[in-house]
């Protein structure tokens, strides 16, 4: 129990006064006619012949319909689908029919639940609906999905305050993917329900958006996907994984591209780092070896999969003769890269890929912003020796090729 005077001690959980069970004022209601199941309250949709109608739904299911099929191959024919704060149980079932092998819904109102265990019997879309509070949520599934629900258990029907107590729990109980929705503060129901004033002195951190994918990337490595609802909500897609730091930034490596995100201390006090990537990138687009930019903000990089780790094992025959047409494309592009040794070269398809241009330049300019012990440490140059790309990428390769450590 919460010692008096803290901020638990003042807490008392919203229920809508209007029905006192959750938080919706809709009251759920369902019917069965003719082999269709219709549904009402927070959710209305029809079921019929093992299909959810999509007829007249909103674009935030319609959209992640279309990503669930999509990407069935990715899931698995045996993955497994949690819904946290699940409602009418709209998104459960879309998830069966898009082939989810074991989908379950978890809310905190028991009459929605009654309702959506109810549809699952009748509707041929078989899944499981409990009752509970959103972290009752048991085991590990392969997909997690917390829709509209982030500005409710911030300070409103729970009492996180905090986005990083958010996702350090959801990472426990993902296996693969989570996706969660996220809530504006200009939201239109935040602006009705105070979502955010009401409990203020729970909150840990601010409610910002920069603070939400920041704690999200901490606990889970990589955005797969960003799936916009309306103006002021965004379905975002984490991706559990690995995630690999250095000077500037973490970077994240989803199925089909890679992230960089740049260190907030970076951004603050050294932020030609990003400006200087996001130039020398931008010049060397296209250029065979080095990644593509897809989009770019005042935080982060996205570019395209570049292979990966260069090693011996996976070093190409003519690793030389590659080396030397990329410096010579980097030169043609007018760029200098300044910072080659072995955690910046990757390897794909048979084609060595040079990344992280943090310290680039152009040819012509001076060189007086680089730390001179710029490749020292990786053993591609003394602190005396000039700064040449072409040098420090062939002592890479040769130092990989002779089984050393670059």
């Amino acid at each position: 129990m919460a010692a008096t005077g803290s901020p638990l001690a003042s807490f008392v959980k919203y229920f809508d006064p209007r029905r006192k069970v959750g938080s919706q004022s809709e009251r759920p209601g369902i019917s069965v006619a003719d082999g269709t199941v219709t549904l009402s309250g927070y959710h209305n949709y029809k079921i019929a012949g093992g299909k959810v109608d999509k007829a007249g739904l909103a674009k935030k299911y319609r959209s992640l319909f279309r990503y669930f099929s999509a990407n069935r191959a990715v899931f698995g024919p045996t993955a497994s689908l949690l819904d946290i704060g699940c409602s009418g149980g709209l998104l459960c079932f879309l998830a069966k029919e898009s082939g989810f092998a074991k989908v379950t819904g978890l809310d905190h109102d028991p009459e929605y639940i009654q309702v959506v265990q109810q549809a699952s019997r009748e509707s041929g879309l078989a899944i499981e609906a409990l009752v509970g509070d959103w972290k009752d949520a048991a085991g590990t599934h392969d997909v997690v999905c917390v829709l509209a629900l982030i500005h409710w258990i911030y300070s409103l029907t729970g009492t996180e305050g905090s986005f990083h107590s958010v996702f350090r729990f959801l990472r426990e109980r993902t296996g693969r993917y989570l996706l969660i929705e996220w809530v504006d503060p200009t939201d239109p129901a935040i602006g009705i329900k105070h979502h955010i004033s009401a409990n203020p002195e729970l909150h840990r951190e601010p409610y910002e958006r920069e603070r939400f994918e920041d704690a999200g990337l901490r606990y889970f490595g990589s955005i797969d996907a960003k799936i916009d609802t309306t103006p002021t909500r965004c379905v975002y897609v984490f991706r559990k994984q690995r995630r690999i730091f250095g000077h500037s930034g973490v970077v994240s490596f989803g199925e089909t591209a890679v992230t960089k995100r740049f260190h907030n201390d970076v951004i603050k006090h050294n932020p030609g780092m990003i400006q200087r990537e996001r130039k020398a990138l931008a010049k060397l687009a296209g250029v065979p070896g080095i990644p593509y930019v897809l989009a770019s903000d005042d935080h982060a990089i996205h570019m395209t999969f570049a292979g990966e780790k260069l090693t011996r094992a996976n070093l190409p025959a003519d690793a030389e003769q590659q080396a030397r047409r990329l410096v010579g494309a980097l030169q043609r592009h007018g760029i200098r890269h300044n910072d080659i040794h072995r955690d910046n070269l990757l390897v794909l398809n048979g084609q060595v890929q040079l990344i992280d241009f943090a310290w680039a330049c152009g040819t012509d300019d001076p060189l007086d912003f680089l730390p001179k012990s710029i490749g020292v440490a990786y053993g591609v140059r003394a602190e005396d020796d000039p700064i040449d790309d072409l040098t420090m990428l062939l002592r890479s390769i040769e130092l990989m090729r002779g089984g050393q450590q670059a």
